[in-house]
C-alpha cells in the first residue's frame, strides 16, 4: 500500500532519530540553552494554576477467585502510577492493569503500588524497591521518564539509572519479570507550552530509545515501546473523547487514560508473558 511521500521537515526527523542518542541529547541541549530563560518563565507560571493533586486512595487490592493461588504484582514509579488524577487506585493504572490481567489469565491478582510524584529513576531505586525487598512478587511493572525528562536527564545517566534499578530488582528478587512501560507522552500535555512541548518532546524519545536498549540487553526486562499516541487512543478506545479529556490537570491523567493505558499495557503483558504468568507458581507458595 503506498502513502503520502514525507515532507522535508518528517524527512529531517527521521534523519535526526537515526543519529546516536547522546549526540542528539547534546545536539538538543545546544539548541535549548538560549531558550532557558524563557522555559523557566514559562515552567514557573505553569506551577502557579496547575493544582497539587493527591495520590489516589488504596494503593492494594485483589481482583479474581479470592480462593486461587496469586499472581502477585508490584507497579513502581512516579505520578502516573500513584495514580494522580483519579480518586482511588482501583479507578487509576493498577487497578485497571490488575481486573484486565485477572481476565485474561484466568487467575487471582494481587497487586500493590509504591509510586511517588515527582520521583525519578533513581529515586525509585532508592526509596521505594527497599520496601519490596522482603515481598514475594511474581511481576514488577515500572511507569517512569516524566520526571526524568523534566530535568533533562542526559541518555547516559538515564541509561545507568534505568540498570541500576533492575539491578536492584534482580538482588532481591532473581529473574522475576520487569515491564517498562512506554515513557510519559510530554509532548502532548496541554497544559506545557509548544516550547516546552517541543524541547521536552524530543528527550522523551530519546530515554524511550535507551530503555529499549537496556531492556533487550537484560533477560525478562520488557519495555513497551510503542509510542503513546493520545489520539490514536481516543479514536480506538473512546471515539466520543477528546484529547483534553485524556488530562485531568493538562498534566496528569485523567479516568479515563488510566483505564486505557492499562488496557494497552495489559494486552502488552499477556502477549508477551501470559503463558509464564498463567502457569507459574505464586512466589514464597
Amino acid at each position: 500500500m503506498s502513502c503520502c511521500p514525507l515532507t522535508f521537515v518528517d524527512e529531517l526527523v527521521v534523519e535526526f532519530e537515526l543519529i546516536n542518542p547522546t549526540i542528539r541529547y547534546f545536539a538538543g541541549a545546544a539548541l535549548t540553552v538560549p531558550l532557558l530563560p524563557v522555559l523557566y518563565l514559562q515552567a514557573k507560571r505553569l506551577r502557579t494554576w496547575v493544582p497539587v493533586l493527591p495520590a489516589a486512595d488504596g494503593p492494594a487490592g485483589q481482583h479474581g477467585d479470592p480462593a486461587s493461588s496469586p499472581l502477585r504484582i508490584v507497579v513502581l514509579g512516579e505520578s502516573t502510577m500513584a495514580g494522580l488524577g483519579a480518586a482511588t487506585h482501583a479507578e487509576a493504572f493498577a487497578g485497571t492493569l490488575a481486573r484486565q490481567l485477572a481476565d485474561a489469565l484466568v487467575r487471582r491478582i494481587d497487586w500493590r503500588v509504591l509510586a511517588e510524584s515527582g520521583y525519578t529513576a533513581r529515586q525509585v531505586t532508592a526509596e521505594l524497591v527497599p520496601q519490596v525487598a522482603n515481598d514475594a512478587v511474581d511481576l514488577f511493572v515500572v511507569g517512569l521518564g516524566g520526571n526524568d525528562t523534566f530535568e533533562l536527564r542526559s541518555p547516559a545517566r538515564w541509561r545507568r539509572d534505568v540498570l541500576a534499578l533492575i539491578n536492584a530488582l534482580r538482588h532481591s528478587h532473581g529473574d522475576v519479570p520487569v515491564v517498562f512501560l512506554s515513557v510519559p507522552p510530554v509532548y502532548a500535555f496541554p497544559a506545557f507550552t509548544r516550547l516546552m512541548q517541543f524541547t521536552l518532546g524530543g528527550l522523551v524519545h530519546i530515554l524511550a530509545d535507551e530503555t529499549s536498549t537496556v531492556a533487550a540487553s537484560n533477560d525478562n526486562v520488557w519495555f513497551d515501546e510503542r509510542r503513546i499516541s493520545l489520539d490514536g487512543w481516543v479514536t480506538d478506545y473512546h471515539p466520543e473523547a477528546t484529547v483534553d479529556d485524556c488530562f485531568s490537570d493538562g498534566v496528569h491523567p485523567s479516568q479515563l487514560t488510566y483505564r486505557i493505558w492499562g488496557e494497552i499495557a495489559s494486552k502488552y503483558i499477556v502477549n508477551n508473558l501470559g503463558q509464564r504468568l498463567r502457569t507459574v507458581s505464586s512466589a514464597g507458595q
